[in-house]
């Protein structure tokens, strides 16, 4: 269910996972001085209640006909189903369009039209904290990657322990945030509210993305 105030006087809707990309995608408009004031940002919670939201804002809010959707593609997790499908199945049940493929833009069909990027795009990984890696500046190279070299070493030493939480013994779902969660702890500090600025959000990586959103910021 919605976790903010949805207005009634946009028609465009950017779904995402968690607050935390609510944030980082507002930094991330901000530096690419890209105009959203038509875009409302709605947070799921998680990828599996993405139908439940397209639903809940198809019925409640008439005003909405533009549906992107951004989410992790996940794919250290082989087990679980593909993305892309499942999003396409919840839109084909509120009768919404579906997009031919990731990163695309569906036909507009009675006024409304969707989109689902799946993060990174056509960069290597498997989640959006895998492209904020790809942004860090070339003089902290060196280190970067000796601190990767590192923690690739500890998982490999306690392996057992990165693939199951040893509390709950359940496969750990986000090694790529694990990764994120020690270099920011290593490297940044954590108690600067404006984290996300420590990215270089107009790096090239994110041409890919830039480019799917651009017919509908052009719109705007």
């Amino acid at each position: 269910m919605s976790h903010t105030q949805i207005p009634t006087h946009k028609d465009k809707i950017i779904i995402v996972e968690g607050n935390t990309d609510i944030r980082l995608f507002d930094h991330f408009f901000q530096m690419n001085n890209l105009d959203t004031s038509g875009i409302h940002i709605e947070p799921a919670g998680n990828v599996h209640r993405i139908g439940e939201v397209v639903q809940n804002i198809r019925i409640r809010f008439p005003n909405y006909k533009t549906f992107l959707i951004i989410v992790d593609r996940d794919s250290h997790l082989p087990q679980l189903p593909n993305h892309f499908q499942v999003i396409c199945q919840a839109l084909a049940q509120v009768s919404l369009p579906q997009p031919s493929g990731e990163g695309v833009l569906s036909v507009s069909v009675n006024g409304f039209q969707t989109g689902i990027y799946v993060m990174p795009g056509s960069e290597s990984g498997h989640m959006i904290e895998d492209l904020l890696f790809k942004t860090i500046h070339e003089d902290q190279q060196t280190l970067i990657n000796i601190f990767f070299d590192q923690f690739d070493a500890l998982s490999e030493l306690c392996k057992n322990h990165f693939q199951y939480d040893p509390i709950t013994q359940r496969p750990l779902r986000n090694p790529s945030k694990a990764k994120l969660n020690v270099y920011r702890a290593t490297f940044c500090d954590i108690k600067n509210p404006d984290f996300e600025n420590h990215w270089d959000l107009t790096n090239t990586v994110f041409d890919d993305f830039k480019t799917f959103l651009q017919p509908i910021l052009a719109q705007l």
